[in-house]
This record gives C-alpha cells, structure tokens and sequence, in this order.
C-alpha cells in the first residue's frame, strides 16, 4: 500500500510502514482498508500465536467486534 508520509503536514513519524517478517501474503498478513468518504479505517492482522488465534485461550480474533472470526480487526470500520 502506497503511503507519502512525507506529506504529513506535522513531519513523518515513521520513516516507513512496517512488514510482517513472516507475512507470506495467503495465511500470515496484515492489512489496512480504508473509506475515503467517512475517513474510518480497518487493519486485518492474522494472529501468528495460536493462544491469540481464534479458538485460542486468550483468543483476540473472535472477540474484537469485527465481522471477520479469523483475524484480528481493530480502526474505526470493523465491518468494512
């Protein structure tokens, strides 16, 4: 995903977006989706700890709110 954070009128405060070491695109991702129109936002994060993985004993996919049972959705839109 293409993101000028040079353009952020305050100054960039990150040089670059992170990378998933692991991310392998089809099973170990994460991913950011985004609404022009309202502004909200939603990241996608795959857990890679089976204890944080749904059906996991601290399971964090499930139990975010989100419309998506198999990964971890956190921003403003958790149903986009």
């Amino acid at each position: 995903m293409p993101v000028r954070l040079n353009a952020i009128s305050s100054g960039a405060p990150i040089g670059s977006l992170p990378r998933d070491p692991i991310n392998d695109g089809v099973t170990l991702f994460y991913s950011c989706a985004a609404n022009p129109t309202t502004f909200g936002y939603e990241f996608n994060v795959k857990m890679e700890s089976a204890k944080y993985s749904a059906g996991g004993s601290a399971d964090k996919e499930k139990a975010d709110g989100g419309d998506n049972d198999d990964m971890y959705e956190a921003g403003t839109l958790l149903n986009y």
